[in-house]
C-alpha cells in the first residue's frame, strides 16, 4: 500500500532562523536596535531610556512566534478589533424591505420588407427562383441551353394526366367500376343463397314425448367384473352340407335428387349489407366446415 505525505500548514511562512520567519526576524532586529538605543540613552540620562520603549514593545510583540497557523500581526489585529467592537447587537426580525422593479426591455419589431405588399414579394421571389433555376438565362427570356431536359418533354410531362391521382377523372372512373363490380358480385351471391334456400323442403319436426315433472330416478349402474363369454364349435368345411347358392340380384335404387341445405347463419350473412363479399365468403366457408365436422362426429354411449 503506497503512502503519501499530505502537506500541512500550507499558508504558514517559511522559517529563516529557528521558529522565526523572515518577517519576524526583521521585527526582532528592530526591537534589538531599540534596546541598544535605550541603553545608550540611559547612560546619558536615565529617563531618556523610556522614549524607545513603545517601539521595543510593539516590534517585540510582532516578532514573538506564538501562533503557527497565522502571522502574529494578523492575530493582534483580530484581538484589537474584538476588543473595540461592541459585544451586543440589535436583532431586527423584519429586516429591510426593498421593492425591486423589473422592467422588460421594449422589443421593436423591425420590418425588412421595404413597405412591399405580399404580391410584390411573391413576384420578386419567383423572379429570383427562375433566375437561379435557369442559371441566369431567364434574363434573356430563354431557358438554360445546357440543361439535359428539353422544354417540350418537360411541358409534355407536366400536361400528362396522372392515373394514380385520386382527383383525376380516370381514377374516379376506375373506383366507380370497382364499386359496381363489388355490388354485382354481392347480388349474385345473395341470389344463389336465396335460390338454395327456396329449393330445400321445410324441415319436419318430430313430436317429442313429454316428460313428467318428477322423473323416476334411474337404476344405479351395475358392473360385472366377470362378463359372460359365448363360445361356439367350429365345424370343418368338408363336413358342411352343400347348400344351393342363392341367386344374386342387384337391388334397384331409386334416383334421388340431393339438395344441400343452406344453414340459417349463411342466410343471415347474405342479408347483412354491412359486410363485404370477401367477409361473407370467408364466414360461409367457416360455417360449412363446422357443420361438416359436426356431421362426421360419432357418439359412443358408455352405458
Amino acid at each position: 500500500m503506497s503512502v503519501y505525505k499530505v502537506p500541512q500548514d500550507v499558508e504558514a511562512e517559511d522559517k529563516l532562523l529557528g521558529p522565526f520567519s523572515f518577517r519576524q526576524f526583521v521585527f526582532l532586529i528592530i526591537a534589538v536596535i531599540g534596546i541598544a538605543i535605550a541603553y545608550g540613552l540611559s547612560t546619558i540620562l536615565l529617563p531618556l531610556a523610556i522614549i524607545p520603549v513603545p517601539i521595543i514593545l510593539f516590534f517585540g510583540a510582532l516578532a514573538l512566534p506564538l501562533k503557527k497557523d497565522q502571522p502574529m500581526e494578523v492575530y493582534l489585529a483580530a484581538v484589537i478589533s474584538f476588543m473595540l467592537k461592541p459585544k451586543k447587537r440589535l436583532w431586527q426580525p423584519d429586516g429591510i424591505e426593498r421593492l425591486v422593479e423589473v422592467i422588460a426591455p421594449k422589443v421593436e419589431e423591425k420590418t425588412y420588407g421595404n413597405n412591399y405588399d405580399q404580391a410584390e414579394v411573391q413576384r420578386r421571389l419567383s423572379y429570383l427562383a427562375n433566375l437561379v433555376d435557369s442559371q441566369g438565362w431567364s434574363i434573356r427570356g430563354v431557358n438554360n441551353p445546357n440543361s439535359s431536359m428539353r422544354a417540350d418533354l418537360f411541358n409534355e410531362g407536366q400536361a400528362a394526366n396522372d392515373i394514380l391521382d385520386e382527383n383525376s377523372a380516370t381514377a374516379q372512373n376506375i373506383n366507380h367500376l370497382i364499386n359496381q363490380s363489388d355490388v354485382r358480385r354481392r347480388q349474385e351471391v345473395i341470389q344463389k343463397m336465396q335460390t338454395g334456400q327456396s329449393a330445400t323442403p321445410p324441415p319436419t319436426q318430430t313430436p317429442q314425448p313429454s316428460q313428467p315433472d318428477n322423473p323416476t330416478p334411474a337404476a344405479p349402474l351395475q358392473m360385472n367384473p366377470y362378463p359372460t363369454m359365448r363360445q361356439s364349435v367350429l365345424n370343418p368345411v368338408s363336413g358342411r352340407p352343400a347348400a344351393s347358392a342363392p341367386a344374386q340380384t342387384q337391388p334397384t335404387t331409386t334416383p334421388q335428387t340431393s339438395v344441400n341445405e343452406v344453414p340459417p347463419a349463411i342466410i343471415e350473412l347474405a342479408n347483412n349489407r354491412d359486410l363485404s363479399i370477401e367477409t361473407i365468403a370467408r364466414e360461409a366457408n367457416r360455417i360449412q366446415q363446422e357443420n361438416k365436422l359436426s356431421d362426421e362426429e360419432v357418439v359412443i354411449s358408455l352405458r
